[in-house]
């Protein structure tokens, strides 16, 4: 979890791990590459949250991202590309809108 990555990486250099430049270009290749293969159609993926972050950090223009936002397990994100991907909500889950609807009810 969070806190015990905290504990054991202080410093946040984590051994081994691999490199958040990597990660990034990782997920922008995979949601590309989705992209091409479903043009014009609904698509879930799932993925961890490390890309996850990337691909948000890269699509807010680093509004969102590492240190900004603590994702939910289970978290759905919801993204659309026209000429450019852009994030249309992120984060929700469940419970999350549960709650939405009872204080909005």
């Amino acid at each position: 979890n969070v806190d015990e990555r905290k504990s054991l990486f202080p410093d946040k250099i984590i051994p081994d791990a691999e490199a958040w430049d990597d990660v990034k270009a990782r997920a922008l290749a995979a949601i590309e590459a989705i992209r091409l293969r479903y043009t014009g159609r609904r698509v879930i993926a799932v993925s961890h949250g490390g890309a996850i972050l990337s691909l948000l950090a890269e699509i807010s223009g680093g509004e969102i991202g590492p240190g900004t936002i603590t994702l939910e397990n289970a978290g759905a994100t919801l993204l659309e590309h026209e000429e450019q991907w852009r994030l249309l909500w992120c984060n929700r889950t469940l419970e999350t809108q549960l709650l939405k609807g009872a204080v909005e009810g």
